[in-house]
């Protein structure tokens, strides 16, 4: 319990008894045992609260950049090398971080970089990509994995900050430019449209385009889906 974000934590959780306590060892006895009680609850995840306080959007953007939700989310957490479950898990993409937070406290811990190995939550993984063996991959460190499969897709998601005038008032939003990848034989590949994906497996290009006339899959309308089906389908036909 050395790193600082646990004296913040301990104020945080217990300033309104500590402020009672003061002068009464009866109540100094109780708070004690509640700050021991705390500290045993959180011991064995110690390491994965002891970063920095995630940091607010100031300007009150009208829509979130965290993924699939702004609320946190249970979930399972590698942290250098070490697996924790049942812990309360967000994703922000626009700064690139995942959060952890404990149920006790009101705001999120930004958990290292380095020390993430991946991250479940949502019904999705978010991998490492400098923890992978993909060659070619893109720069982004945190990717969500869509299918992981024979042939693996990821999707980067990539925000922008903007504003706009809305009855005369300024108001901030997050747009949302996603890109596709795919790993063959360990090399990344951007996906860009249904051909570049077709071109990757000319063994079976006819066959995958037909698939996608017969069943009407549509890549710009959803290329998450589109990508995801054509590939489990290719995987299919390959056995």
């Amino acid at each position: 319990m050395k790193p600082r974000i646990y004296c913040l934590l301990l104020l945080l959780l217990f300033a309104h008894s500590l402020s009672y306590a003061q002068g009464n060892s009866q109540s100094q006895a109780v708070l004690k045992e509640d700050i021991k009680t705390y500290l045993s609850q959180v011991a064995d995840h110690a390491v994965i609260y002891s970063g920095k306080i995630e940091d607010p959007y100031y300007l009150n953007p009208t829509n979130h950049p965290y993924f699939e939700t702004d609320d946190f989310s249970i979930g399972t957490l590698s942290y250098n090398n070490i697996t924790y479950t049942d812990v309360m898990l967000r994703f922000d993409m626009y700064r690139g971080n995942i959060l952890v937070k404990h149920s006790q406290v009101p705001f999120g811990i930004e958990l290292n970089r380095e020390k993430v190995d991946w991250a479940i939550f949502n019904g999705y993984k978010i991998i490492d990509l400098k923890k992978t063996d993909w060659k070619n991959a893109p720069d982004s460190r945190f990717l969500i994995l869509l299918h992981d499969g024979i042939y693996p897709i990821a999707q980067r998601p990539t925000l922008f900050l903007e504003n706009r005038i809305d009855n005369s008032m300024l108001e901030y939003y997050f747009s949302f430019k996603d890109h596709y990848y795919i790993c063959v034989n360990g090399i990344c590949y951007h996906l860009k449209n249904k051909r570049s994906l077709l071109n990757l497996f000319p063994d079976k290009k006819r066959e995958l385009d037909q698939y996608a006339k017969q069943m009407k899959i549509n890549f710009r309308r959803d290329p998450k889906m589109a990508y995801v089906e054509l590939i489990k389908h290719y995987e299919k036909l390959s056995r």
